[in-house]
Formats: structure tokens, C-alpha cells, sequence
């Protein structure tokens, strides 16, 4: 028997009606491992230029604001394409889809290393702008057919585990990028890094190619698709949806604002910045494959709210806020770090969002097969959306208010949402304690 995905449950040959195997369109392990693998290579190249692309564009010209708008065009490519990508998902060969983009992102990565033959500043930001801009454009489209992928290989139940683990292979790229690119970098200059990266995205899309067959990864040309707005017509996705815009925007909205609050406050060199900004980081890849486990045992709204309340809880600890009595909180790296690790913990918990909204479809009367693409679509679309507003919000706070009380305000927002969203959640899928207690103030028999 073929080896499956390992988010897979010894149960999913099995149908509930006995009439045929769940587990039909589960991968074989070595698929799932390439699929995740990609997904850990490509966020190690979106950050792989981190450590020394800034100072080298400083160097033909370019502005902090021209840099920053070279980085975050990134997100801008996946936003606007997100709906172009779930359409690709699912009239395209997964193979032929998968292959052919991170064939491109290779070639894109690639094209990088023929900046420094550029001596105008204006040249330099048209040529590094648009390539930025593509590799958005093509990240997101394959990000979607992966999600997409996993969610429709494995059980509904098992669909947090799965994709927790392609969150922390994401985690680890983030993490490793900076750090490969800055020695590559200094081994061999400036092309290195991105000859490197394009070399290993090569690789991986020739195993596409080569170890991936569409039989396998399930692809059905005859099921039926639902779109967007039937999805998003169900009030209790929109709230999923919002909750994932702001843990995106908790992940993110400390970019621009934390390095020089750290270095101003703390006198911490580059190294350690970095490593106060890879506590984040660390817990979230650690803990996304263990909170889909909770998820499915607590509840994964429930998860999903108490990741919301420790982003904000974390984001007090930070300034610290200001708002407390004087000496209750003191300045302190390590306060820092470990709200840093308190974010990274809160934001992992974005993986219980998915079987939260495949649960809600599912009791409208949606097959797991007929959302996937729309629901990798909002995932994608809430993480490019959260992590373009973060960095816009952090910096607009810190300008006007300095940065413990702009953490303190981001702290209240996030509390606000959550108890907003719940209470809008609990309209339309109450839990069976709130059911009760309806049940129970409106002198109705309590349901079983």
C-alpha cells in the first residue's frame, strides 16, 4: 500500500456511507513533503535579500520609502491576483499550474542577480519594482494550488494538522532566509544569494514535474466550484475572514517600527534586532502544527479567539503600556522578547481558521472539494491584506503617539474585534452552551 500524507488519518479509507474511500485524493507522502517544501523554499527567497538589498540600493540612490515600496509590492501582486489564482486552481492541470510557476519564480529569483549592472537609481527601482511585483503575482498563485492541494487530500477534521504544517515550513523559510542570504552573501556577493535561491526553486519545480501525477493529486474537472460570494454570503466567514486580516496585520505591523525602538531603547546591535524580531517567528513555526491538533479538540473558533487574545495581551506587554500604573511593567528586553514569542504563539493560531470555515460550508450544504480554491483564495487574500495594512498602521501610530502607546492601541483593536466578532459568530453558529442558554431564556426545551 502507498504511503500517505501524514495529516492523514488511518480512518480516511473509509467513507461515512461505506460507498467510497475518503482518502481517494490523498497524497502520497513524497507529494505532500514536495508541496511542503515548496512553500518553505519560496518565504526563504522572499526573504533571502533582507540583510543587504537595502544598503546596496541606498548606495545608487534610493530612499528608505523607495525600498520599502520594492518590498511591499510583493503582497500588492498577491492581493490583486488572488481571484485570477483561485480560477487558475481550478481549471488548470494542479501539475502543469505548480510546475510551470515555480519554474517562473526561478527565473524571476534569478533576474535579481543582474541588478548591480545597473548604475541609475530610477533603473534600479523600475527593474527590482516589477520583478518584486511578479514574484507576488506568481507566489500567490501557486500558494492557492498548494493549499488547495492539501486541503483536498486529507480529512476535514485533519485539515488544521495539515496546513499547520505547511505554516511552519513557511515559519522555518522566514526564518532561515536572512541568515542564508546574508553568508551567501558574503561568500560571494551579490548575485550569490539569488543564483542560490533560483537554483533551489528550480529543482523543486522539476520534481513537479517529475514526481507529481494529476491522477494522484485528485483532480476533478467535473466537480462543481462555488464562488466567492457564495461563500462570503455566509456572515459567519466574513468574521473568520476579519479575524485573519487582523492576526496577519499582529504578525506584520511591528516591520517597520520595533528595529528602531529596539535599538534606540535597548542599544542592541543589527544581529540582536533580529533576534528579538525571530522570536515571533520561531513560536509560530513551532506551535502551527500543534494548534490544528487543539483546534479540532477545543473548538477551532474558540482557538482562533484565543489566539486574537494573546496578540492583544502581547502587544500591551511590548511598550509597555503606557495606560498602567507607573513601575507595574518595566522597560525590559526580555518583556520584549517574550511578547514577541506571545505574538508569534497568538498568530498560529490563523491555522484553525480554514477547518473552522470548511465546517461552516459543510453545514451549508458545501462539499470540502467544491470550497477548497475559494477558501486557499481568502486565505491568501487575508494574509496579503494583513500584512500590507500592518506595516501602513504601525508606522502611521508610531509617528503620532511613539510606540508604547501605538502597541497599547493595537492591543485594544485586536480586543475589540475579537469580542465584536464572536458576539456576530455566535448569531449564526452559537456554540451548544449558547444554544442552551437561549434555549433557557426563551422558556424553549433545551436542545440535546
Amino acid at each position: 500500500m502507498a504511503e500517505r500524507a501524514p495529516a492523514a488519518d488511518s480512518e480516511a479509507g473509509e467513507s461515512s456511507d461505506g460507498d467510497a474511500p475518503a482518502s481517494e485524493s490523498a497524497l502520497p507522502t513524497r507529494s505532500y513533503l514536495l508541496l511542503i517544501a515548496i512553500c518553505g523554499c519560496g518565504d526563504a527567497t522572499y526573504m533571502v535579500l533582507a540583510p543587504f538589498f537595502p544598503q546596496r540600493a541606498e548606495e545608487v540612490g534610493l530612499s528608505q520609502t523607495a525600498n520599502g515600496l520594492i518590498f511591499s509590492v510583493f503582497m500588492w501582486g498577491g492581493l490583486v491576483v488572488t481571484p485570477i489564482a483561485t480560477w487558475l486552481s481550478r481549471n488548470t492541470s494542479s501539475r502543469l499550474l505548480l510546475g510551470t510557476c515555480v519554474l517562473l519564480q526561478a527565473g524571476l529569483t534569478a533576474c535579481f542577480a543582474l541588478a548591480p549592472l545597473l548604475t541609475k537609481g530610477w533603473q534600479w527601482f523600475a527593474f527590482c519594482f516589477t520583478l518584486r511585483l511578479l514574484q507576488g503575482v506568481i507566489a500567490a498563485i501557486y500558494e492557492v494550488a498548494v493549499s488547495s492541494l492539501i486541503m483536498c487530500s486529507v480529512d476535514v477534521e485533519n485539515v488544521g494538522t495539515a496546513l499547520g504544517v505547511q505554516e511552519a515550513a513557511r515559519g522555518v523559510g522566514l526564518m532561515i532566509g536572512p541568515a542564508v542570504g546574508g553568508i551567501l552573501y558574503a561568500a560571494g556577493g551579490f548575485a550569490l544569494p539569488f543564483l542560490a535561491s533560483a537554483g533551489a526553486l528550480a529543482l523543486l519545480g522539476g520534481l513537479v514535474f517529475l514526481s507529481l501525477d494529476d491522477e494522484t493529486i485528485g483532480d476533478d474537472d467535473e466537480r462543481e466550484h462555488v464562488t466567492f460570494s457564495d461563500v462570503l454570503a455566509q456572515p459567519a466567514i466574513c468574521v473568520v475572514t476579519a479575524l485573519l486580516v487582523a492576526l496577519a496585520m499582529a504578525l506584520s505591523v511591528l516591520d517597520p517600527i520595533l528595529g528602531p525602538f529596539v535599538q534606540e531603547t535597548f542599544a542592541l546591535s543589527p544581529g540582536g534586532i533580529g533576534l528579538v524580531f525571530s522570536a515571533a517567528t520561531l513560536s509560530y513555526a513551532l506551535l502551527s502544527p500543534v494548534i490544528g491538533w487543539v483546534g479540532r479538540r477545543c473548538g477551532d473558533f474558540a482557538v482562533l479567539t484565543g489566539g486574537m487574545l494573546i496578540s492583544a495581551a502581547s502587544f500591551f506587554l511590548m511598550g509597555p503600556c503606557p495606560w498602567l500604573p507607573a513601575g507595574m511593567l518595566p522597560t525590559n528586553v526580555w518583556l520584549l522578547v517574550f511578547a514577541m514569542l506571545s505574538v508569534g504563539i497568538g498568530s498560529a493560531t490563523l491555522t484553525c481558521a480554514v477547518p473552522c470555515m470548511l465546517a461552516i460550508c459543510e453545514r451549508s450544504g458545501f462539499e470540502t472539494e467544491e470550497v477548497s480554491d475559494v477558501i486557499s483564495g481568502l486565505l491568501s487574500f487575508s494574509w496579503s491584506l494583513g500584512a500590507l495594512v500592518g506595516p501602513i498602521y504601525g508606522s502611521g501610530l508610531v509617528q503620532a503617539f511613539g510606540f508604547p502607546e501605538a502597541t497599547s492601541e493595537t492591543g485594544v483593536l485586536l480586543l475589540a474585534l475579537t469580542f465584536a466578532g464572536t458576539a456576530v459568530f455566535q448569531l449564526y453558529e452559537p456554540a451548544p452552551a449558547v444554544k442552551r442558554l437561549a434555549a433557557s431564556f426563551l422558556g424553549e426545551s433545551p436542545p440535546c
